[in-house]
């Protein structure tokens, strides 16, 4: 396996989180995103980044990626330390918990993209029992894919989204 250097954020950050949406005619193209962190002054914000990648058929498999990255729709609150989960169709995106200015966030916003420049956050109606930062959130079939070692359909459970959030960080911390 080789790295290979693809294109800078457009604004430098640090503690954001990032996550893989599908979206196009046959969830032909995937975007990348990197919602919130920290500005190059340590201040928290919610600006969003999408780089589109595609597959190229000649190449089986082979993902390129666009020459740059996009603006996408702004987090509906500045987050910074926030876990992130995606769908079994990777069709939505989840932004749970994090940072905010003086305080740990409870919310959790789902990234919905309906075409590559067409993407709504939405605040879910639920939230987290006890504010939570810096954690991790596994999906179902990657709790299960852990276990088993393989993926296996059943596990996306008719589209409902469970996730397991495992936090490290204390509250005032």
């Amino acid at each position: 396996m080789t790295w290979t250097n693809q294109p800078d954020l457009s604004i430098p950050r640090s503690r954001h989180a990032c996550g893989f949406l599908r979206t196009g005619e046959n969830k032909s193209v995937g975007l990348l995103v990197a919602a919130g962190g920290l500005d190059e002054h340590k201040v928290i914000f919610g600006h969003v980044e999408t780089i589109m990648l595609t597959t190229t058929e000649e190449e089986a498999g082979t993902v390129t990626l666009a020459k740059y990255w996009e603006t996408g729709p702004s987090l509906p609150i500045p987050l910074a330390d926030a876990a992130t989960a995606m769908t079994c169709d990777q069709m939505a995106m989840y932004i749970i918990g994090g940072s905010m200015f003086d305080d740990i966030s409870s919310s959790v916003f789902q990234l919905v993209c309906s075409d590559i420049d067409q993407c709504t956050w939405t605040k879910m109606d639920y939230e987290l029992k006890a504010p939570t930062k810096m954690g991790l959130a596994l999906t179902m079939p990657q709790i299960s894919m852990a276990l088993r070692g393989f993926p296996n359909a059943r596990d996306c459970l008719n589209g409902t989204l469970y996730i397991l959030l495992l936090s490290c960080a204390n509250q005032n911390s």
